[in-house]
């Protein structure tokens, strides 16, 4: 009995300490390719830019209004084709032991033509 709330309680701490390794960075995407991303950080006069290595089973998300929709053909994706230069793609990316395994992007609202 004892050596069952023993093995429960390592079990739960190791998933724990899984969870509190993952880093969530916000900011934005100025290159990507299929083994790499560059994402700037920071406001103004504190930015900083970081380049991580994409995991093999990276996800790639965008928003839509609330809406997490996945995206299709991973860095390939229109999304990922044009990246504004100056501003870059405002996204989330989840990093897990220096290794990025999620990418969600925050696609701008498109203005009307009127």
């Amino acid at each position: 009995m004892l050596l069952r709330r023993l093995a429960c309680a390592v079990a739960i701490l190791g998933l724990s300490l899984g969870l509190a390794m993952a880093d969530e960075i916000k900011g934005s995407i100025t290159r990507i390719d299929e083994k790499k991303v560059t994402v700037v950080t920071g406001k103004k006069g504190e930015k900083k830019t970081t380049e991580y290595d994409i995991a093999k089973d990276c996800k790639f998300a965008k928003m839509e209004k609330k809406t997490k929709l996945e995206l299709q053909d991973g860095v390939k994706n229109e999304v990922f084709q044009n990246i504004p230069a100056k501003k870059g793609l405002q996204a989330t990316l989840n990093v897990v032991e220096g290794k990025v395994t999620e990418v969600i992007v925050n696609v701008p609202k498109k203005k009307d033509a009127n």
